[in-house]
């Protein structure tokens, strides 16, 4: 049975003015903070989807540029845990991210009102620990299938066990990362720029 986990991610981001007051990042719960790729939460009893770790690129003037990159230990994080033996096919929308908004209002054609954005996301699904981005795969489509945990060579394994009163099925830690950078614009109007983009999560 496929069981879809919708993830929200708020991308979000300042653009300080040209004296550069600072400004934070006002989220909810309301607190100071600076741009931050927010992720929300969702869990069932076939998987577990979790954020780990927002991703914050700091104050920005106009301008500017800020970029995060793969192995800073500053990516935005998502964990997966799943049954280890099967397939996970994610699905992004939209994909790519090409910009942030003003005030989040995706109606902006202009360059007042959007700032680019250049995102980036891998996986991680071979059994490394949170921020060992080693052997990361690119996704570079909005839809990606990949096993919970990869298969490696040798004879074929053994068929898992049949699943019966009382038995849990083994389960492992698949990782998103999402990283990229955004470039600001003497253009650009101050105040907060984000966009949102769902993360759903199937068994194949």
């Amino acid at each position: 049975m496929k069981e879809s986990l919708p993830l929200k991610l708020n991308i979000s981001d300042i653009v300080l003015n040209a004296i550069a007051l600072v400004i934070g990042l006002f989220i909810i719960p309301i607190s100071l903070s600076a741009q931050v790729i927010d992720f929300g939460s969702y869990e069932s009893s076939s998987a577990v989807v979790t954020p780990e770790r927002n991703l914050e690129f700091g104050l920005i003037l106009k301008d500017d540029s800020e970029s995060i990159n793969l192995g800073s230990g500053l990516e935005g994080v998502i964990s997966i845990v799943g049954i280890r033996y099967l397939d996970i096919i994610v699905d992004f929308s939209p994909f790519p991210v090409n910009y942030l908004y003003l005030d989040g209002n995706i109606s902006c054609v202009t360059d007042d009102c959007r700032i680019p954005f250049s995102m980036s996301v891998v996986y991680t699904n071979a059994g490394q620990i949170l921020d060992n981005v080693s052997g990361a795969i690119t996704i570079s489509g909005a839809s990606e299938r990949f096993p919970v945990l990869a298969r490696g060579g040798g004879p074929p394994r053994p068929p898992p066990v049949p699943v019966h009163s009382g038995y849990t099925p083994p389960t492992e830690t698949a990782y998103l990362y999402f990283y990229g950078s955004i470039t600001t614009s003497t253009s650009n109007s101050s105040g907060n720029y984000w966009n949102d983009i769902t993360v759903t999560v199937t068994y194949d």
